[in-house]
């Protein structure tokens, strides 16, 4: 298995996995194919770090990494990670995790941060790798516009 920078090749694929993977519960996300790749599209367009998981040249994960300054310090923030279905188990999400983590060190990163859902497999996931919630009076919330 090897992570690298992802190339504008790689988009397609990553778009494939995020369709997929963020469909499932908790997320229930419905992305349209044209819409997705759109999205993954800003990411690069707004320079995000993205990184895939390659397994026998195959990319089977992904993640986006950005600069995010807060009060308490430069972090990165850990905008998105997926492994697609036939590869989740297999240490994958977890190498990505500790890629992340080096690449805070190389920047100088106080922190790597990220938001999940405590209903779903990441957030467990999450927990495991010693990520630990840090508010619990803050909650996501939106309105929806009709």
């Amino acid at each position: 298995m090897k992570i690298r920078k992802a190339t504008l090749k790689d988009i397609k694929e990553i778009t494939k996995i995020f369709r997929i993977e963020s469909a499932k519960q908790p997320y229930n996300e419905k992305w349209a194919e044209k819409t997705a790749l759109q999205k993954m599209k800003e990411y690069v367009k707004l320079k995000n770090d993205i990184y895939v998981a390659e397994k026998n040249r195959e990319v089977v994960g992904f993640m986006i990494l950005k600069n995010n300054l807060t009060g308490s310090g430069a972090k990165i923030y850990l905008d998105q990670l997926f492994v697609n279905s036939k590869s989740q188990g297999l240490g994958i999400g977890s190498d990505l995790i500790n890629y992340a983590v080096k690449y805070c060190k190389k920047k100088k990163r106080v922190a790597l941060c990220l938001v999940s859902s405590n209903k779903s497999k990441a957030f467990k996931f999450y927990k495991k790798r010693k990520f630990i919630q840090m508010e619990k009076d803050f909650i996501y919330m939106e309105k929806k516009i009709r």
